[in-house]
């Protein structure tokens, strides 16, 4: 897989990948509490996010499967992914506007933004970018309860469209569940791959 396509699943993946990860939980007495952040969750597939670097706007992390080489991937104001750095080499992105500050999510809230991605070799690709904010909803992640950002996310690489759903957890920046949908039927979307945190540390 080169670089550019690695980069594309790593947005759709955007745990998770993003993405994800999770934390601050009400109720139980083994819930992550909620001042103190989570920074490593095991997802449903067996990948394993751990975070390198956490600041008021980026978030950096590792995501990747027990015995394989991970993939480390930097993000700011919740979507606009800087770099992804796998086995393969190294992807970057410059975006033409991504906004200064983000400031809350709302429902309702359409962020759009274009850009470049370019791999070490290189080699470039345009992408475009749209996230809706959708309604709070709740993840729970072995039994505790997590309030999450419902995230609609479709991009275009290289005029490949692709669409993401994930289930933000705004305190520790991560996505704790997310949902890769593919376009069928002249453009309707299914669901396919399903990625749900099922322990935090």
């Amino acid at each position: 897989m080169n670089i550019l396509n690695q980069s594309q699943a790593q947005l759709g993946y955007a745990v998770l990948l993003a993405s994800i990860v999770a934390c601050n939980a009400a109720g139980a007495a083994d819930c992550v509490d909620g001042g103190r952040i989570a920074n490593e969750a095991v997802f449903s597939d067996g990948s394993v996010v751990h975070v390198l670097e956490r600041t008021n706007d980026t978030l950096r992390y590792e995501s990747g499967k027990p015995g394989s080489p991970p993939t480390t991937l930097e993000v700011r104001n919740v979507m606009f992914t800087q770099s992804v750095t796998g086995p393969n080499g190294v992807a970057r992105f410059t975006w033409t506007n991504e906004p200064k500050d983000l400031g809350p999510l709302r429902t309702g809230m359409q962020l759009s933004a274009s850009g470049v991605i370019k791999n070490d070799k290189g080699q470039e690709a345009p992408i475009v970018t749209l996230t809706t904010v959708g309604e709070a909803e709740t993840v729970a992640v072995d039994g505790c309860p997590f309030p999450t950002v419902k995230l609609t996310v479709d991009n275009t690489v290289n005029g490949r469209k692709s669409r993401v759903i994930r289930y933000y957890h705004e305190k520790s920046m991560l996505t704790l569940k997310t949902i890769a949908q593919s376009f069928v039927n002249a453009g309707e979307a299914v669901d396919g791959l399903t990625f749900t945190a099922v322990s935090l540390k």
